[in-house]
């Protein structure tokens, strides 16, 4: 028997002006080891890196990301003169390219970068989810089943006994 905890129970006071936000930045590899054992067991020669790319995104964040990293190629910041353009504009292509290859773990973040991302987790608020991208619309559906899954639980108000 197995026993699954999606999430933890936190308990607030009430009129409390605390707020809870979901981090999925650890689910990336569990959510990989899942797809790749379900793949392997059904005989599928796949594994979940052929059919789906997952990430990381910022429920608020990931915007701000962006916008910080613009804002540092546009002032030629140390680390960001290969996202310029000739002329000296950012090159949006190559920022946008740079961050979803950062954030699908097909390379490591530059350190100038690490900072912003650092930056705007420690001044933001706001959670994180699991982003999940079919290579193949055939697996469109298990990549919705999945999500619906891993954020199926409720908060429910009421008093703990």
């Amino acid at each position: 028997m197995a026993k699954i905890t999606v999430h933890s129970t936190t308990s607030l006071i009430t009129n409390s002006s605390t707020t809870i936000y979901t981090k999925s930045d650890c689910s990336i590899e569990p959510f990989k080891a899942l797809i790749n054992e379900m793949l392997s067991l059904m005989g599928i020669d796949k594994t979940c890196d052929d059919i789906f790319d997952v990430k990381i995104v910022g429920d608020e964040g990931e915007s701000k990301v962006w916008d910080m990293v613009f804002d540092n190629v546009y002032n030629e910041s140390e680390g960001t003169e290969d996202l310029l353009l000739p002329d000296g504009e950012p090159d949006e292509e190559k920022i946008t390219q740079l961050l979803d290859d950062v954030n699908s773990g097909k390379i490591d973040a530059p350190y100038w970068l690490e900072e912003i991302k650092s930056c705007v987790s420690s001044n933001s608020a706001g959670g994180t989810s699991l982003e999940i991208t079919t290579k193949d619309p055939k697996y469109e559906n298990l990549a919705q089943l999945a999500i619906e899954f891993l954020y199926s639980t409720e908060a429910v108000e009421g008093e703990h006994t």
